[in-house]
């Protein structure tokens, strides 16, 4: 998991905008267990739809990278938007819209992460995260790995964190382990057009 930076909510995204569909989405789901939420695709900006502009603006937050696993490049059934906390709770009905609640995903984070929330899972564009507060990276094995020299509750989260995303997945292992012989043939290669950016730079980290 990469540190990002998340800048304020783009201009089409009003706050307004962002309350105005929760409230819809809360109001239907409420009465309506089944109610889908579809209203980005529907919502115009400009000639394009709401759903396509802010997968834009992820996309360039994260230059087109999972912003959970940091995968690219992105497949067929990636780039989608993931919701932090998930559409499907009651309790975050409201949020369906709002700006610091969406995330560019993986199909492999998608898949994994599903509808479960705990608060002890990390974000990448918290405003204390990095890398090596909470993990250390296993070139041995291309693993994600819990910092053992963190506090009590860092662990825990990075603990929780590899395990939701399921971030040692062998599929991850072997393209982490890919990227960085990659990386290592040509350091000059530009580090953007590469997967897992944060395991590039380590040499051993255990």
């Amino acid at each position: 998991m990469r540190k990002l930076i998340r800048p304020n909510a783009p201009n089409f995204l009003t706050e307004k905008l962002q309350i105005e569909l929760g409230e819809r989405y809360k109001k239907n789901r409420e009465k309506n267990k089944g109610h889908q939420f579809n209203y980005w695709h529907t919502e115009k900006v400009g000639e394009s739809t709401l759903y396509k502009e802010i997968r834009n603006k992820l996309i360039e937050i994260s230059d087109d990278h999972c912003f959970y696993c940091d995968g690219y490049p992105p497949l067929s059934d990636d780039d989608t938007i993931d919701h932090f906390k998930p559409k499907s709770k009651p309790e975050f009905y409201d949020l369906v819209c709002s700006w610091e609640n969406l995330y560019l995903a993986c199909g492999h984070c998608q898949k994994a992460k599903g509808s479960e929330y705990n608060d002890l899972i990390l974000r990448p564009d918290e405003i204390n995260y990095e890398f090596d507060k909470f993990f250390k990276y296993d070139s041995d094995n291309d693993e994600v790995i819990v910092n053992l020299g963190a506090d009590d509750l860092s662990q825990l989260r990075a603990e929780k964190t590899i395990e939701v995303f399921d971030f040692n997945h062998v599929g991850l292992k072997k393209l982490r382990g890919f990227f960085r012989k990659v990386y290592s043939q040509d350091p000059q290669i530009n580090i953007n057009d590469l997967g897992y950016r944060f395991c590039l730079n380590f040499q051993q980290t255990i």
